[in-house]
């Protein structure tokens, strides 16, 4: 934030409060639905292949027949409706049956890999005994010693921090926070403030 000022909090000072922005939750579906899509891909190739390669019976592990039972077409298990004749193109559903196990591995592991990411996604607003910390695209903290007052603003539904040098400009934090809105987090700074600067934390 230009012209605003920073201060540095000092380290091992206790946390009153800690909040993570609202929009990692709502991307949260971004990592589960493609996993679900890519398995229930798999699943559908699996489904479609299985009944063809046992029938095909390639590792030969069904019963011997004796000569008349081949003749008598005896070996031979019924075949269902659905999965069609002798002449199939095998090395399409052995691909279909290996494709489909690459995206049931795959669906899993992609949801995995993406909410990692979107979790270590180190955003996040720290209510302090000494000031007010903030780690977004930028960081930036502020000593409650040089805040006079924290308030709500309805009109854009921000925090603001007005500062006690006429000099300085306040400060806004417009981010939503997640299980608290900016009306309460702001009420809660407040508090926070005015129990630092009577020595009460």
């Amino acid at each position: 934030m230009p012209g605003m000022p920073v201060m540095t909090l000092e380290d091992g000072v206790a946390v009153v409060g800690w909040y993570r922005p609202s929009d990692v939750l709502s991307s949260v579906p971004w990592a589960v639905i493609p996993a679900v899509v890519l398995t229930m891909l798999g699943s559908l190739s699996i489904a479609y292949a299985y009944p063809r390669i046992d029938m095909a019976d390639p590792l030969s592990i069904r019963q011997v027949y004796s000569a008349a039972e081949i003749e008598e077409g005896q070996h031979r298990r019924p075949r269902p409706d659905h999965i069609r004749g002798e002449n199939e193109n095998m090395t399409l559903v052995w691909i279909a049956f290996f494709g489909g196990l690459l995206l049931v591995v795959s669906g899993p592991a992609t949801m995995i890999w993406s909410m990692r990411r979107r979790w270590q996604d180190d955003r996040y607003l720290m209510l302090r005994v000494d000031g007010l910390l903030v780690q977004d695209h930028e960081r930036f903290s502020i000593l409650w010693e040089s805040v006079s007052r924290v308030r709500w603003d309805d009109g854009d539904d921000s925090i603001v921090l007005e500062m006690r040098d006429e000099d300085d400009a306040e400060v806004r934090i417009g981010q939503r926070y997640m299980g608290i809105t900016n009306q309460d987090l702001a009420r809660e700074a407040e508090a926070v403030r005015r129990k630092a600067s009577f020595g009460l934390l």
